[in-house]
């Protein structure tokens, strides 16, 4: 039997909002204070992630919080020709201040601000334990990615703007929050899917919480990020009527479309591939497989 719409509902509803508020303005307090490590320095701190995209649901207990430093930023030159890339690198001397050095200082403001027992480095974050009102909170730091079209000179050049970090092992990580938040709220828009969109992302993130919890597929194979872009691939018009017909129209429209072809929400990077912002082409497969028996033998 298929999945009844009450479930669906239920599985479609946003969880709390309040306390990732909480959360992130007692991090910019801490990175802000008269005793941090970077409150000299100009940096842009904002919400990204499930939080900020309203796709969050119950149980999600972290938020994540991109701390970006302005004065320094990575760059895709691949557009440019040598002419261009010559240009380009003579416009821009060489900070002394380099991501290393901002994410050391992060950390330390951050241990000293909550005590060092309730932060705690990770592979790709800082993490801060959740405290009174707050949840835990992943803090990135980050510098400013651009990803040029052309450069002829510094006010004569084109770019996509967006965010580079290195995890533990020194891995570079590019990706453009700004776009993805963008390109969301607008597919959720009136004109577009009536708002059925983001629930339809929380339905579907329920859905892999159950696959998980049945043991039908293993636990991080179906990150959060990556469902959001992969409902993202879905056209507009699969969405509405009611979570049953999203839910089929959806699924049944990236079953038949090769996987190679989506693409992440933020409209630049191909969500299938090898890189830590992407996912395994077999995983996503798998997935979808599951969707469709839990559709079909719904218990």
């Amino acid at each position: 039997m298929p999945i009844p719409e009450s479930q669906l509902v239920t599985w479609s509803h946003q969880g709390a909002v309040a306390s990732s508020s909480i959360a992130y303005n007692s991090i910019k307090t801490a990175l802000t204070s008269a005793k941090s490590k970077v409150s000299g320095i100009c940096f842009d701190a904002f919400l990204q992630g499930s939080y900020r995209n309203a796709t969050n649901i119950y149980g999600d207990s972290d938020v994540d919080i991109v701390v970006k430093l302005d004065s320094v930023f990575g760059r895709d030159l691949s557009a440019l020709d040598n002419s261009q890339r010559r240009l380009e690198d003579a416009a821009y001397p060489v900070s002394n201040y380099q991501w290393w050095e901002f994410r050391r200082d992060i950390l330390q403001t951050l241990e000293d601000y909550y005590d060092k027992p309730n932060v705690k480095p990770l592979k790709k974050c800082i993490q801060v334990k959740a405290g009174p009102g707050r949840i835990t909170a992943d803090v990135i730091p980050a510098i400013e990615f651009w990803k040029y079209s052309y450069f002829h000179s510094q006010t004569n050049e084109s770019h996509i703007e967006g965010v580079k970090f290195f995890d533990s092992a020194g891995t570079s990580i590019v990706n453009f929050p700004r776009q993805h938040i963008a390109n969301g709220e607008a597919k959720n828009a009136t004109c577009r899917t009536n708002g059925w969109y983001k629930g339809t992302v929380r339905m579907f993130k329920n859905a892999r919480n159950k696959l998980i919890n049945d043991g039908k597929i293993a636990d991080g194979s179906a990150p959060s990020y990556c469902l959001e872009c992969l409902a993202y691939n879905a056209p507009d018009a699969c969405f509405g009527g009611s979570y049953g017909d999203t839910y089929c129209a959806v699924v049944n429209h990236l079953w038949r479309t090769p996987v190679n072809s989506y693409l992440s929400q933020n409209g630049i990077i191909p969500l299938i591939g090898t890189s830590p912002s992407q996912w395994d082409a077999g995983a996503a497969v798998t997935f979808l497989s599951c969707l469709r028996e839990l559709w079909n033998n719904w218990t």
